[in-house]
């Protein structure tokens, strides 16, 4: 999943990019919220982060308009390592992590139900990002206290828009046989175990799968 943080420059960036895109406003307050882009009765949702606080947003714009949550992916990052006192760049280094449109199902766990619902729709977008690191002994202790001052976009790659539960059923690899369980679906797909566990989540929950037997102590399911 894409590390990023809240009004980052990516997020500025793809803000920006889809309001001129669907000749909308930013920033435009609805129904007592404040949406990235309103354009007609289309609201865009830029989420670069966790969708744990959309939720709640999402059930009040939906009661009106149509939705569509744009999520970034990291399929190319740069990483810059920025001195913490003099702000001069140290080094710069290609991520080896490549990020894939799979990566949405760590996020849309927390609302797999809304795909199915009318006026939903959910675009990822796959993009080379900048990503500029500082050792202040303020970050993630996975980074080892290193911070993330900022993600730039560099470039958009490519797009996968999802609008109904069969689009994210497309995603399933054609030498999948069914019905499938998780770990099937892990390593046909090349996923970790985890992602593979929250993508039969959510394509359950969204009705695209349903239970077709057991095995074992394992679930077998199908469309």
């Amino acid at each position: 999943m894409i590390n990023t943080y809240n009004e980052s420059s990516l997020h500025e960036a793809l803000k920006l990019r889809y309001a001129a895109s669907y000749s909308g406003s930013t920033e435009v307050p609805i129904d007592g919220c404040v949406a990235d882009v309103s354009a007609g009765n289309l609201v865009i949702e830029i989420q670069t982060g966790s969708f744990s606080k959309l939720k709640s947003k999402l059930a009040v714009l939906l009661e009106s308009r149509s939705v569509l949550v744009v999520y970034p992916v990291a399929a190319e990052k740069r990483i810059f390592r920025i001195d913490a006192v003099t702000g001069v760049e140290e080094s710069s280094r290609a991520s080896p992590k490549r990020g894939t449109v799979w990566e949405v199902f760590s996020e849309l766990i927390r609302f797999p139900e809304l795909a199915a619902r009318p006026g939903f729709s959910l675009e990822v977008v796959l993009v080379s990002v900048a990503e500029f690191r500082t050792d202040d002994g303020k970050g993630s202790w996975r980074r080892k206290g290193v911070s993330i001052s900022d993600r730039t976009l560099l470039e958009v790659l490519d797009t996968k828009r999802f609008e109904s539960p069969a689009d994210y059923l497309a995603l399933l690899p054609d030498t999948l046989a069914l019905p499938f369980t998780a770990a099937d679906l892990a390593k046909a797909a090349g996923l970790r175990p985890a992602l593979a566990q929250r993508a039969v989540y959510c394509l359950r929950k969204m009705g695209a799968l349903s239970l077709a037997e057991k095995r074992g102590r394992a679930f077998a399911y199908a469309p």
